[in-house]
Protein backbone atom coordinates (compact mmCIF):
# COMPACT_ATOMS: atom_id res chain seq x y z
CA UNK A 1 0.00 0.00 0.00
CA UNK A 2 1.35 3.21 -1.28
CA UNK A 3 1.60 6.47 1.36
CA UNK A 4 -0.42 9.18 0.39
CA UNK A 5 1.11 12.19 -0.84
CA UNK A 6 0.35 15.61 0.15
CA UNK A 7 0.51 18.15 -1.97
CA UNK A 8 2.34 21.38 -1.02
CA UNK A 9 -0.64 24.00 -1.66
CA UNK A 10 -2.75 21.50 0.56
CA UNK A 11 -0.20 21.91 3.22
CA UNK A 12 -0.47 25.75 2.94
CA UNK A 13 -4.06 25.81 2.37
CA UNK A 14 -4.30 23.92 6.06
CA UNK A 15 -1.46 26.04 7.48
CA UNK A 16 -3.71 29.29 6.40
CA UNK A 17 -7.22 28.14 7.91
CA UNK A 18 -5.40 27.44 10.89
CA UNK A 19 -3.77 31.03 11.03
CA UNK A 20 -6.93 32.44 10.25
CA UNK A 21 -8.73 30.96 13.11
CA UNK A 22 -6.18 31.99 15.54
CA UNK A 23 -6.42 35.38 13.85
CA UNK A 24 -10.12 35.42 14.57
CA UNK A 25 -9.94 34.27 18.06
CA UNK A 26 -8.08 37.41 18.89
CA UNK A 27 -9.85 39.84 17.13
CA UNK A 28 -12.85 38.44 19.16
CA UNK A 29 -10.99 39.28 22.01
CA UNK A 30 -9.24 42.55 20.79
CA UNK A 31 -13.41 43.57 20.09
CA UNK A 32 -14.64 42.62 23.30
CA UNK A 33 -11.67 43.92 24.85
CA UNK A 34 -12.78 47.01 24.05
CA UNK A 35 -16.61 46.82 24.73
CA UNK A 36 -16.35 45.16 27.87
CA UNK A 37 -12.98 46.61 29.45
CA UNK A 38 -10.91 49.63 27.69
CA UNK A 39 -14.64 51.34 26.18
CA UNK A 40 -16.07 51.19 29.92
CA UNK A 41 -13.30 52.65 31.34
CA UNK A 42 -13.37 55.32 29.31
CA UNK A 43 -16.59 56.33 30.14
CA UNK A 44 -16.16 56.08 33.55
CA UNK A 45 -13.76 58.33 33.06
CA UNK A 46 -15.51 60.85 30.91
CA UNK A 47 -18.56 60.20 33.14
CA UNK A 48 -16.77 61.38 35.99
CA UNK A 49 -15.05 64.63 34.55
CA UNK A 50 -17.70 65.66 32.17
CA UNK A 51 -20.78 63.50 31.91
CA UNK A 52 -22.49 64.56 34.98
CA UNK A 53 -22.30 68.39 33.63
CA UNK A 54 -23.61 66.85 30.36
CA UNK A 55 -27.04 65.64 32.40
CA UNK A 56 -27.21 68.59 34.16
CA UNK A 57 -27.56 70.72 31.48
CA UNK A 58 -29.51 68.85 29.06
CA UNK A 59 -32.11 68.30 32.43
CA UNK A 60 -31.97 72.25 32.43
CA UNK A 61 -32.72 72.35 28.72
CA UNK A 62 -35.63 69.93 29.01
CA UNK A 63 -37.29 71.99 31.74
CA UNK A 64 -36.55 75.26 30.16
CA UNK A 65 -38.49 73.76 26.84
CA UNK A 66 -41.35 71.86 28.94
CA UNK A 67 -42.34 75.48 30.91
CA UNK A 68 -42.38 77.32 27.73
CA UNK A 69 -44.60 74.67 26.66
CA UNK A 70 -46.49 75.11 30.09
CA UNK A 71 -46.45 78.90 29.16
CA UNK A 72 -47.84 78.61 25.75
CA UNK A 73 -50.89 76.69 27.02
CA UNK A 74 -51.62 78.95 30.10
CA UNK A 75 -51.64 82.21 26.98
CA UNK A 76 -53.61 79.61 24.50
CA UNK A 77 -56.55 79.02 27.59
CA UNK A 78 -56.22 82.88 28.69
CA UNK A 79 -56.31 84.07 25.07
CA UNK A 80 -59.90 81.85 24.96
CA UNK A 81 -61.27 83.03 28.18
CA UNK A 82 -60.99 80.25 29.95
CA UNK A 83 -59.80 79.27 32.97
CA UNK A 84 -56.83 77.27 32.86
CA UNK A 85 -56.42 73.85 34.96
CA UNK A 86 -53.15 73.43 36.48
CA UNK A 87 -53.45 69.62 36.38
CA UNK A 88 -54.69 68.76 33.24
CA UNK A 89 -51.98 70.91 32.04
CA UNK A 90 -49.46 68.98 34.01
CA UNK A 91 -50.58 65.65 32.88
CA UNK A 92 -50.55 66.90 29.37
CA UNK A 93 -46.74 68.36 29.65
CA UNK A 94 -46.31 64.86 31.49
CA UNK A 95 -47.49 63.12 28.40
CA UNK A 96 -45.57 65.57 25.86
CA UNK A 97 -42.24 65.49 27.11
CA UNK A 98 -42.39 61.51 28.14
CA UNK A 99 -39.42 60.92 25.49
CA UNK A 100 -37.30 63.59 27.08
CA UNK A 101 -38.03 62.12 30.65
CA UNK A 102 -36.99 58.63 29.65
CA UNK A 103 -33.76 59.76 27.69
CA UNK A 104 -32.80 61.84 31.02
CA UNK A 105 -33.31 58.66 33.40
CA UNK A 106 -31.25 56.42 30.64
CA UNK A 107 -28.46 59.25 31.36
CA UNK A 108 -29.10 59.03 35.00
CA UNK A 109 -28.90 55.39 34.80
CA UNK A 110 -25.73 55.60 32.33
CA UNK A 111 -23.82 57.89 34.69
CA UNK A 112 -24.34 55.71 37.79
CA UNK A 113 -23.39 52.51 35.98
CA UNK A 114 -20.22 54.28 35.07
CA UNK A 115 -19.04 55.49 38.46
CA UNK A 116 -19.97 52.49 39.98
CA UNK A 117 -17.60 50.77 38.44
CA UNK A 118 -15.08 53.00 39.78
CA UNK A 119 -15.50 50.24 42.48
CA UNK A 120 -14.63 47.40 40.38
CA UNK A 121 -11.53 45.39 41.02
CA UNK A 122 -8.77 45.91 38.91
CA UNK A 123 -6.38 42.74 37.60
CA UNK A 124 -3.09 42.74 37.57
CA UNK A 125 -0.85 42.60 34.61
CA UNK A 126 -0.17 39.39 34.95
CA UNK A 127 -3.78 38.15 35.46
CA UNK A 128 -5.39 40.48 32.30
CA UNK A 129 -2.69 38.21 30.34
CA UNK A 130 -4.32 35.25 31.46
CA UNK A 131 -7.91 36.00 30.98
CA UNK A 132 -7.53 37.33 27.38
CA UNK A 133 -5.38 33.82 26.92
CA UNK A 134 -7.59 31.74 28.44
CA UNK A 135 -10.61 33.97 26.57
CA UNK A 136 -9.28 33.26 22.85
CA UNK A 137 -8.67 29.45 23.68
CA UNK A 138 -12.06 29.49 24.39
CA UNK A 139 -13.33 31.64 21.68
CA UNK A 140 -11.76 29.10 19.26
CA UNK A 141 -13.60 26.16 21.32
CA UNK A 142 -17.24 27.70 21.27
CA UNK A 143 -17.89 30.19 18.98
CA UNK A 144 -20.05 29.57 15.98
CA UNK A 145 -17.79 31.68 13.39
CA UNK A 146 -15.19 29.07 14.09
CA UNK A 147 -16.96 25.15 14.53
CA UNK A 148 -19.31 23.82 13.09
CA UNK A 149 -21.11 22.49 16.54
CA UNK A 150 -23.79 24.66 17.86
CA UNK A 151 -25.11 23.00 20.23
CA UNK A 152 -27.27 24.21 23.40
CA UNK A 153 -24.65 23.60 25.85
CA UNK A 154 -21.67 25.23 23.90
CA UNK A 155 -23.89 28.51 23.43
CA UNK A 156 -24.53 28.11 27.20
CA UNK A 157 -20.80 27.73 27.88
CA UNK A 158 -20.45 30.65 25.45
CA UNK A 159 -22.64 32.83 27.27
CA UNK A 160 -21.01 32.33 30.96
CA UNK A 161 -17.29 32.84 28.99
CA UNK A 162 -18.71 35.93 27.80
CA UNK A 163 -20.05 37.33 31.47
CA UNK A 164 -16.67 35.99 33.13
CA UNK A 165 -14.84 38.00 30.74
CA UNK A 166 -16.57 40.77 31.12
CA UNK A 167 -16.49 41.39 34.31
CA UNK A 168 -12.73 40.32 34.55
CA UNK A 169 -13.61 36.82 36.30
CA UNK A 170 -10.38 35.31 36.03
CA UNK A 171 -11.49 32.17 38.29
CA UNK A 172 -14.47 31.73 37.15
CA UNK A 173 -13.04 31.50 33.59
CA UNK A 174 -10.27 28.94 34.60
CA UNK A 175 -13.00 26.68 35.37
CA UNK A 176 -15.26 27.15 32.81
CA UNK A 177 -11.71 26.23 30.96
CA UNK A 178 -11.68 22.77 32.87
CA UNK A 179 -15.62 22.13 31.70
CA UNK A 180 -14.58 22.90 28.18
CA UNK A 181 -11.31 20.77 28.00
CA UNK A 182 -13.32 17.66 26.44
CA UNK A 183 -14.44 19.71 23.72
CA UNK A 184 -12.04 19.23 20.83
CA UNK A 185 -11.55 22.53 18.19
CA UNK A 186 -12.85 21.60 14.80
CA UNK A 187 -10.00 22.32 12.23
CA UNK A 188 -12.13 20.66 9.58
CA UNK A 189 -8.98 19.77 7.43
CA UNK A 190 -9.39 15.94 6.81
CA UNK A 191 -7.08 14.61 3.91
CA UNK A 192 -9.32 14.94 0.52
CA UNK A 193 -11.50 17.89 1.51
CA UNK A 194 -9.25 20.35 -0.38
CA UNK A 195 -12.56 22.11 -1.86
CA UNK A 196 -14.00 22.32 1.67
CA UNK A 197 -11.04 23.91 3.06
CA UNK A 198 -10.66 26.53 0.37
CA UNK A 199 -14.79 27.17 1.61
CA UNK A 200 -13.61 27.50 4.74
CA UNK A 201 -10.58 30.02 4.04
CA UNK A 202 -13.31 32.04 2.52
CA UNK A 203 -15.39 31.97 5.21
CA UNK A 204 -12.96 32.93 7.52
CA UNK A 205 -11.59 35.94 5.30
CA UNK A 206 -14.99 37.61 5.51
CA UNK A 207 -15.38 37.01 9.10
CA UNK A 208 -12.07 38.76 9.92
CA UNK A 209 -13.41 41.71 7.64
CA UNK A 210 -16.68 41.98 9.81
CA UNK A 211 -14.77 41.98 12.89
CA UNK A 212 -12.34 44.88 11.90
CA UNK A 213 -15.11 46.55 10.57
CA UNK A 214 -16.79 46.15 14.14
CA UNK A 215 -13.37 46.81 15.88
CA UNK A 216 -13.65 50.50 13.33
CA UNK A 217 -16.64 51.36 14.44
CA UNK A 218 -16.25 50.94 18.10
CA UNK A 219 -13.53 52.85 17.68
CA UNK A 220 -14.89 55.37 15.88
CA UNK A 221 -18.00 55.97 18.47
CA UNK A 222 -18.59 56.86 21.57
CA UNK A 223 -16.80 56.67 24.10
CA UNK A 224 -13.62 55.65 22.98
CA UNK A 225 -13.69 58.82 20.23
CA UNK A 226 -13.39 60.20 23.67
CA UNK A 227 -9.98 58.87 24.47
CA UNK A 228 -7.65 61.43 23.10
CA UNK A 229 -10.06 64.23 24.26
CA UNK A 230 -9.30 62.85 28.03
CA UNK A 231 -5.79 62.75 27.65
CA UNK A 232 -5.74 66.87 27.57
CA UNK A 233 -6.32 68.45 31.01
CA UNK A 234 -6.91 71.75 29.05
CA UNK A 235 -9.65 70.36 26.56
CA UNK A 236 -11.24 68.61 29.71
CA UNK A 237 -11.08 71.83 32.00
CA UNK A 238 -12.20 73.76 28.35
CA UNK A 239 -15.44 71.88 28.13
CA UNK A 240 -16.53 72.04 32.11
CA UNK A 241 -16.64 75.52 32.46
CA UNK A 242 -18.43 75.82 28.80
CA UNK A 243 -20.81 73.31 30.25
CA UNK A 244 -21.12 75.46 33.89
CA UNK A 245 -21.58 78.66 31.63
CA UNK A 246 -24.40 76.77 29.28
CA UNK A 247 -25.89 75.57 33.12
CA UNK A 248 -26.04 79.00 34.57
CA UNK A 249 -27.42 80.81 31.66
CA UNK A 250 -30.25 78.12 31.63
CA UNK A 251 -30.92 79.26 35.20
CA UNK A 252 -31.09 82.47 34.19
CA UNK A 253 -33.76 81.56 31.32
CA UNK A 254 -35.36 79.35 33.45
CA UNK A 255 -35.69 82.15 36.31
CA UNK A 256 -37.20 84.05 33.75
CA UNK A 257 -39.54 82.04 32.14
CA UNK A 258 -40.64 81.31 35.53
CA UNK A 259 -41.78 85.34 36.41
CA UNK A 260 -43.34 85.07 32.97
CA UNK A 261 -45.66 82.14 34.27
CA UNK A 262 -46.13 83.34 37.77
CA UNK A 263 -47.74 87.22 35.93
CA UNK A 264 -50.01 84.95 33.80
CA UNK A 265 -51.22 83.17 36.61
CA UNK A 266 -51.45 86.57 38.21
CA UNK A 267 -53.38 88.19 35.36
CA UNK A 268 -55.55 85.28 35.32
CA UNK A 269 -56.50 85.42 39.24
CA UNK A 270 -57.01 89.07 39.00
Amino acid sequence: MSDIIISPEYLILIEEVKQLKEDIASLYEEKDELVYHICKNIETEYMSKVGILEYKLFEFQCEILRLKRKIELYQIKINRQEIPNEKEIEEKLNIEYKEYKQKLNQMSNDIQDALNRKNYGILSEENSKELKSIYRKLIKKLHPDLNNEDSEKNKNLLLQVTRAYENGDLETLKNLELLTNEITEKENIEIGDFEELKQSKEKYKIITNKILESIKKIKESFPYNKKEFLKSEILVKKRKKELENEIEMCKEVYSNLENILKQLKGEQNG
